[in-house]
């Protein structure tokens, strides 16, 4: 398959901010990775009011739950020794707080919601 370039004009700030957040990565590829993930993100936000207030009630039951709350305090204990375990324990629970948040995250996109900066 061939690809036909596309141009597009940043100012030199603009340039800067995608290279920054490029991290090294050519920033042709950076840029076509973002529009694409963010065209698939629009295409699969849900469009019957029956789907989005599914969402938010999932999106409700998580706030609800505390998870990521209890997860947390576990990771803290864990890493201060007051519960026995390992690095590897450690790790998994940061893993699944951060899980949580990602799946936090994505309800807020699918129902076109700012993100919050506090706490589940």
């Amino acid at each position: 398959m061939t690809t036909r370039p596309f141009s597009i004009r940043f100012t030199p700030e603009e340039r800067a901010f995608f290279e920054s957040c490029a991290n090294g990565r050519p920033l042709d590829v950076f840029i076509r990775a973002l529009l694409l993930e963010h065209a698939c993100r629009e295409k699969q936000i849900p469009n019957s009011a029956e789907e989005r207030a599914q969402l938010a009630l999932i999106l409700a039951a998580l706030g609800r739950s505390d998870l990521a709350a209890n997860l947390h305090i576990i990771a803290e204990a864990a890493q201060l020794g007051l519960l026995s375990s390992d690095q590897a324990l450690a790790a998994s629970l940061n893993e699944a707080i951060r899980n949580i948040q990602e799946m936090r995250d994505s309800l807020l996109l699918a129902l076109r919601a700012p993100k919050s900066r506090g706490s589940l």
